[in-house]
């Protein structure tokens, strides 16, 4: 019953497991189905060739390609086709899978679901193309009858209609709103006509390149449907009837063009006429050919356009122009307008250049199309150099030079003229400016002008040339002087410089040069301040020079020496010598320090008033002294010496003259004082005594004429002693202290306990020991 129980368990949960399972996966599928409704802004494939792909687009949007995994690089307006409503990438690589996304104009960012990724076709084998007098050839086909036309040739031109058809050897290249007509029953074609408006930017309605040009088809020829071979040569494929390609805008247009083939000769050429086609009437095909031009001149060409023009009688016809790729090994394909303007063209490549005189109906005598001229070779030039990353630096410049740090390689340098336009030149030094005026460079890629389009130019750099130099001022004038400085007249807006071996030095603010050295001449000059990054150097006056005054030091007094000791009434004989007093043959500005007076104590004084600078002096004061003497500074003029300052300067001796003193020292028994006895101390020195005693023994008490005092580490120093004085010492036993442990237990006791464990412990082995000698 269990066994049954646990069965039936068993199945109800494998039912609800299944059952819940099978919910997940169908809501699951229903989700899935609701996100895979594409956005509104991912793009729609219109078309894709080898090289090129072209999108459909809508209002509002803006498509782009990405670039390097990351950037986009969005279509500029020429790539849109507004009225086909499609946007053409092209110069794209075969067999390389692109990636596209669109957006709001408005948009900052590209969503994940706004991006569709294309691979491009594979690179088909190009035929090259035949000249125009060659005999016509049918096209090559492959197995569905299509022509291996190349992908995509449309010369780097940015847009490409998606009205193109794919078509067969024996189509005529007419605009879908003109309507088609059929060649010969052999399939050939007349490439003479002028099958385009003004200018072909895309495949539509460009011939092909490797497409022969055939004769005029002949008017009894049949008209017929589709264009047929009837009798295929053996080495010929079968032509089937041309695919459509169902993604053209131009499918029913094509329809429609192709029931207006069997209309009637009459109506058929009306519409050839109005397009400057030749038909497959009687009519048209009675007249003659125009002239065969000249090649045509080429007028202007750059990286991506080539302009071209009659050799002659450029208002007596109306030409066509086409210009085809001169290796055809690459893209075969031709454009053709009536303008010979073509655009979207590959930099640094080889073109073939064509002209023909479109055919007239109204001129009298009427003509038709003549035949394509030989080639003139165009080479496009070269795509311009990018921009340089930077503006030109300022290596220097002065009142007329502007020189450019020309570091970096490959560059050439401009100035912009007064008018607007450029000088360069590659050396980046421009002469012959005007002071104090604002110029602005420029820098690019150097490029030749022959084969390469022009290198933008950089950001500019504005300089602005220095002002020209300042006139040279008077000479300064020296007013101060100091043994180490000389003071000059200050000029306002003026600064100052020492001559060096007769170069101006360091150029200062300050009229003050300082540091100089003593009783030397210096010469010193002036000019105009200037900003050296504004203006060139001012020009600089004349000198003039200035000598600093003689060094007192030099100066000396003699017969008394510094810190001497002297006793009392002691007699000594005093000198004073000034320093330069020794100049026998001054000149301007010379200097010397001259002895004008003497003293020393309160009262002890005296004056010079010419030589010998001496005086005897009696030391008759005891003490500290100090003898004075006063020098004065003259200076030489063309009067002789003068006095030139009231600065004095001061020789000080010191000296002593003592008086001897006594201090007695006794020390009390355990001890001793050194030194003892009566020591004998000048006056105003100071003296020390040591005290020292016995082992066992201190210090009790020190006093210093009667007088306990303090002493520190055992000594005692009498200062500048000025009388007698005692000193005695005595001394007293050590008193011995016990370091403590911390514990605060009794030692003693501790000890007692001690003894009687011992006497204990020592008892009981004698009790054993009495036993066991008893039990014997």
């Amino acid at each position: 019953m269990k066994r049954k129980v646990k069965r039936l368990l068993a199945m109800f949960l494998t039912f609800i497991m299944v059952f819940s399972m099978g919910t997940v996966f169908v809501s699951a599928a229903e989700e899935g189905t609701g996100k895979s409704t594409e956005t509104a802004g991912k793009p729609e494939l219109s078309k894709k060739t080898a090289d090129s792909v072209v999108l459909k687009t809508k209002d509002g949007y803006v498509y782009g390609i990405q670039e390097n995994g990351s950037k986009w690089k969005w279509a500029e307006d020429k790539q849109y086709d507004k009225t086909a409503k499609t946007v053409s990438f092209t110069g794209l690589k075969a067999e390389t899978e692109y990636v596209f996304a669109g957006k709001t104009k408005d948009a900052e960012t590209v969503q994940d679901t706004d991006t569709l990724k294309v691979k491009t076709e594979a690179a088909a084998v190009q035929t090259e193309t035949p000249k125009t007098e060659e005999p016509p050839k049918a096209e090559n086909t492959d197995n569905n009858g299509e022509i291996n036309k190349p992908q995509g040739g449309d010369l780097n031109t940015e847009q490409t209609k998606p009205e193109e058809t794919n078509k067969t050897d024996t189509e005529t290249n007419i605009p879908p709103s003109v309507g088609e007509t059929t060649g010969s029953a052999e399939g050939t074609q007349d490439i003479d006509k002028d099958t385009t408006k003004d200018t072909l930017t895309d495949n539509a309605g460009e011939p092909k390149a490797d497409e022969p040009k055939v004769d005029e088809p002949k008017v009894d020829e049949p008209k017929v449907d589709e264009p047929k071979v009837d009798e295929p040569k053996a080495d010929e494929p079968k032509v089937d009837e041309p695919k459509k390609d169902e993604s053209k805008a131009d499918d029913s247009n094509k329809d429609e063009s192709k029931g207006e083939e069997q209309k009637t000769n009459s109506s058929e050429n009306k519409v050839n006429d109005a397009n400057g086609l030749k038909g497959s009437n009687n009519a048209n095909d009675t007249l003659q050919k125009a002239t065969k031009p000249n090649p045509p001149v080429v007028d202007k060409v750059t990286d991506t356009s080539v302009v071209l023009k009659p050799s002659s009688d450029a208002d007596k016809y109306t030409y066509s122009y086409k210009l085809v790729l001169k290796d055809n090994k690459a893209k075969a394909t031709e454009l053709i307008n009536d303008k010979g303007e073509f655009t979207g063209l590959t930099p640094d490549t080889d073109y073939l250049a064509y002209i023909m005189v479109k055919g007239d109906s109204n001129a009298s005598p009427s003509y038709a199309d003549s035949e394509w001229s030989d080639a003139a070779e165009v080479h496009t030039l070269k795509a311009a150099a990018e921009k340089p990353e930077a503006a030109p630096k300022l290596a220097e410049k002065t009142d007329t030079t502007i020189k450019l740090d020309t570091s970096t390689a490959n560059l050439e340098y401009g100035v912009y003229l007064d008018g607007g336009n450029i000088s360069w030149n590659n050396t980046g030094e421009f002469k012959g400016l005007t002071a104090g005026k604002e110029y602005e460079f420029v820098t690019r890629v150097k490029f030749d002008k022959d084969k390469q389009m022009e290198s933008p130019v950089s950001d500019s750099l504005k300089v602005t040339t220095k002002k020209a130099a300042a006139a040279a001022p008077e000479a300064p004038v020296c007013i101060g002087r100091t043994e180490n400085s000389i003071t000059l007249r200050a000029v306002n807006g003026q600064e100052f410089a020492m001559l060096e071996n007769g170069t101006p030095g360091k150029w200062q603010d300050s009229e003050v040069f300082s540091g100089l050295k003593a009783n030397t001449r210096y010469s010193f000059v002036t000019r105009v301040k200037y900003n050296p990054d504004e203006a060139m150097e001012s020009k600089v006056s004349s000198s003039a020079s200035g000598k600093t005054i003689i060094a007192f030091e030099g100066s000396s007094v003699t017969g008394i020496e510094v810190n001497g000791v002297y006793d009392k009434n002691t007699v000594v004989n005093m000198a004073a010598n000034g320093n330069g007093t020794d100049n026998q043959n001054p000149e301007g500005q010379d200097t010397r320090w001259v002895p004008e007076s003497w003293k020393w104590g309160s009262s002890a004084k005296g004056t010079w008033n010419k030589s010998p600078y001496t005086a005897k002096l009696t030391l008759n004061k005891a003490g500290k002294m100090e003898l004075q003497v006063v020098f004065r500074l003259e200076e030489y003029t063309e009067k002789g010496w003068t006095a030139m300052t009231a600065e004095k300067k001061t020789i000080t001796v010191p000296f002593s003259v003592k008086e001897q003193y006594t201090i007695t020292a006794s020390a009390g028994s355990n001890g001793k004082i050194s030194p003892s006895g009566s020591v004998k101390v000048m006056e105003g020195n100071d003296a020390t005594f040591t005290i020292t005693p016995n082992k066992g023994y201190q210090i009790s008490q020190v006093t210093v004429d009667g007088k306990a005092v303090t002493v520190k580490n055992s000594k005692y120093t009498f200062e500048d002693v000025s009388a007698n004085h005692k000193i005695s010492v005595t001394f007293k036993k050590l008193t011995k202290t016990v370091p403590k442990t911390g514990d605060t237990m009794n030692m003693a006791g501790y000890l007692m306990l001690a003894v009687l464990s011992a006497g204990a412990v020592f008892t009981v082995l004698l009790s054993a020991k009495r036993k066991k000698t008893n039990n014997r």
